[in-house]
């Protein structure tokens, strides 16, 4: 039976800790290790393990280091680690019952670099989201851009090689997957269920306090990235596709709360020679009319159509 690496960074959330923990240990029919990374919390978590019945399993391993960050924290697990395969746990997520049997027999059964398997997102208040994935390309890693995979959704083969990008933040697993996926013979199989469970609410999130969703930044990170493949020759029809779709998305919120420079400029790093080619692209849809009348008079026209549209 092949181990399988669990990797928690963890910073300052002992009352949210425990319930990932113990999600790992509820898994049956797997081999496990849990490295939690303990990123220079103010109170050592080493000092916890034997309040906490979690942390005490012997299958537990807590490495501090300086506070430097997940992604240095992670790194740290990965050269850690000696499963076969690595699966990314945030401290405040927790993993469903059974979702790591389920991923790592898709991947043994299918001889797969990865398995992905859906998320749920939630509150205090409940679900806010729930995503199963399913292939819209054949390329994993374009799948991988279109369906915003998490952490905790897929588990991995280890790779010595693949590490964070420590000046990355937010998006950072984003990047880590792609990089982990940038060679097109690596593929994943899909796992059709729930497999973890990622808290929206938590106090402190970084997410949040970095705002991965400000549109420009997210134009400039999708823009990086395609960038990045293209340099290495890795930049496929599939990749440009869904990358393109993520940065003209948000091009889109950019000129509709009239952030028009940003837009225009943003908006080059689209393929637009190879635009036609891709499978959501649409007569009448904001690409059709920004290929047709350039970003600037395009956009404006489209808003100005369904500005119309809606008074109809």
């Amino acid at each position: 039976m092949s181990k399988i690496s669990v990797i928690i960074p963890y910073f300052n959330r002992s009352s949210y800790l425990p319930y990932a923990v113990d999600s790992v240990f509820n898994q049956e029919g797997v081999d496990i290790e849990v490295i939690i990374v303990d990123d220079g919390s103010t109170v050592p978590l080493e000092t916890q393990r034997f309040s906490t019945p979690s942390l005490a399993d012997r299958r537990v391993r807590i490495i501090r280091q300086e506070n430097c960050g997940p992604s240095k924290a992670r790194n740290t697990a990965l050269d850690a680690a000696v499963g076969e395969y690595v699966l990314l746990l945030d401290s405040d997520d927790y993993l469903e019952p059974g979702s790591l049997r389920k991923l790592s027999s898709a991947l043994e059964e299918n001889k797969c670099h990865g398995a992905v398997g859906g998320w749920r997102d939630f509150n205090s208040s409940g679900t806010l989201h729930l995503k199963i994935p399913k292939p819209f390309y054949s390329d994993a890693l374009a799948n991988c851009v279109k369906q915003d995979w998490i952490s905790g959704c897929v588990l991995l083969r280890s790779d010595e090689q693949c590490r964070f990008n420590t000046r990355r933040m937010p998006w950072e697993v984003t990047e880590f997957y792609l990089d982990y996926l940038q060679d097109t013979s690596r593929n994943v199989a899909y796992v059709p269920s729930l497999v973890i469970h990622a808290r929206q609410d938590a106090t402190e999130r970084l997410t949040t306090r970095h705002d991965h969703f400000e549109p420009a930044m997210g134009a400039r990170f999708w823009s990086e990235m395609k960038q990045k493949l293209e340099d290495c020759g890795q930049l496929t029809l599939e990749r440009a596709s869904a990358l393109d779709f993520k940065i003209l998305a948000n091009v889109h919120t950019l000129l509709r709360a009239r952030r028009v420079t940003e837009g225009r400029e943003l908006a080059e790093s689209v393929s637009w020679q190879r635009i036609e080619n891709y499978p959501w692209y649409r007569f009448g849809s904001f690409a059709w009319f920004c290929k047709r009348g350039g970003v600037g008079f395009g956009g404006d026209l489209f808003f100005a159509m369904n500005r119309i549209l809606c008074l109809v």
